[in-house]
């Protein structure tokens, strides 16, 4: 299974992006998980970002190797059918080409409310020796109250992570 951790920088006081429901591979979908941000203040608020808030850019790089993955909203797999029907090789690899939308998305959180999205972890393309190892780093922008943050989403795969779907 991978680790994925999700940080916002600077780190504000009022709002929480966290990590849930990560979800090894099956034979029916990609390794999933979950992106929350959530209002930890006493008062309303207003996050903008693009339009798959809180994470809208999907490339995921590794300064080590050429290689990368992708942290796709499976919200948006119905319009542009990125995430496959069933693995290929021994990973799941993007189905087709994605655009990212310039769209931009503002959300109103109240006190300790929270915005989620869930993202399918696919390989750029299939590799027969699974995931590619590496520590993959994927950023975005989002304003909170007017306020720049940069989200950063790394997605970690182990050594050996040489199968599609979990056992």
């Amino acid at each position: 299974m991978f680790d994925v951790a999700a940080t916002l920088a600077p780190e504000p006081s009022t709002v929480e992006l966290v990590v849930r429901d990560q979800t090894p591979a099956t034979a029916a979908h990609p390794p999933l998980v979950t992106l929350c941000v959530r209002n930890t203040s006493d008062a309303s608020m207003t996050l903008s970002g693009g339009q798959m808030l809180p994470l809208s850019q999907y490339s995921a790089h590794d300064a080590s190797q050429p290689r990368r993955i992708i942290v796709f909203p499976t919200v948006l797999n119905a319009k542009q059918q990125v995430i496959p029907d069933e693995p290929t090789d021994a990973t799941w690899a993007m189905a087709n080409a994605f655009h990212e939308s310039e769209a931009g998305l503002d959300v109103r959180l109240d006190p300790d409310e929270e915005h989620c999205r869930e993202y399918a972890i696919l390989t750029y393309r299939p590799y027969v020796d699974g995931y590619p190892p590496g520590q993959y780093v994927a950023t975005d922008e989002l304003t909170i109250d007017g306020a720049a943050s940069t989200v950063e989403v790394t997605v970690t795969v182990p050594e050996r992570q040489d199968r599609a779907v979990e056992a």
